[in-house]
């Protein structure tokens, strides 16, 4: 049941009733909750107590450290069939570590838009430039500072399954996993918010960002094509 978080009271007693389903040896369903950490305040309601008796085992995904973002950027860089070392330099990783706060989500997204942007810029390495402007056109820094913006509700807990990461590797029974806030409270506000505009793309743009770039080399590669 993935993002059981989301589940009523009424949904996760029908699952309740579902586990009670077995036979004399074995159990014949085998249930696994996975959501992000508003599951666990849900499961310690009053009236669902006879639910999470039932769970057997409990998992958490942590935000990654520094050097498993590393080890995760070059992991998924692997399984892409990439035989060559990724092309983020190392200042770049740890920017990505900051900006991520170690959400694998986060890190997945910041990586995949630095290299569409290293390609428009016709780049074959990914530097601390790069990664910047991505995080700055993703609103995850505040752009008067450049630091990371606070992460709350939701999106902080957001995680993957990350099935075929080492540390969630393991067999589970009625678990729930979930990842940790990174904040305990609403980012302060310091002014208006800045939200980006599809003008700062528009052929009067007076700086030229790298998706500009990259539309533009996508243009001419497809009207090469048709030559």
């Amino acid at each position: 049941m993935d993002e059981a978080h989301k589940l009523s009271p009424e949904v996760l007693e029908e699952i309740r009733l579902l586990s009670n389903f077995e036979l004399a040896e074995s159990k014949l369903l085998q249930i696994v909750l996975a959501g992000q950490t508003e599951l666990g305040a849900l499961l310690n309601r009053e009236d669902l107590r006879q639910l999470k008796q039932r769970i057997a085992v409990r998992l958490a995904i942590h935000p990654l450290s520094q050097s498993d973002v590393q080890h995760y950027i070059q992991h998924r860089w692997q399984k892409a069939g990439a035989v060559q070392p990724h092309p983020f330099q190392p200042d770049a990783v740890t920017r990505i570590a900051q900006y991520s706060r170690g959400i694998p989500r986060l890190v997945n997204v910041l990586c995949d838009n630095a290299l569409m942007l290293a390609y428009g810029e016709g780049q074959k390495s990914i530097g601390v430039a790069q990664i910047v402007e991505v995080a700055t056109d993703l609103d995850l820094l505040d752009i008067r500072s450049r630091t990371p913006r606070t992460v709350h509700g939701a999106l902080a807990a957001e995680q993957t399954s990350f099935e075929r990461h080492p540390k969630a590797q393991g067999a589970m029974s009625l678990a729930s996993t979930a990842g940790h806030r990174t904040a305990n409270g609403p980012p302060p506000v310091s002014g208006p918010a800045v939200v980006p505009s599809l003008e700062r793309y528009g052929a009067n743009a007076t700086k030229r960002t790298g998706l500009a770039l990259l539309m533009n080399k996508l243009k001419w590669t497809r009207a090469e094509q048709k030559l």
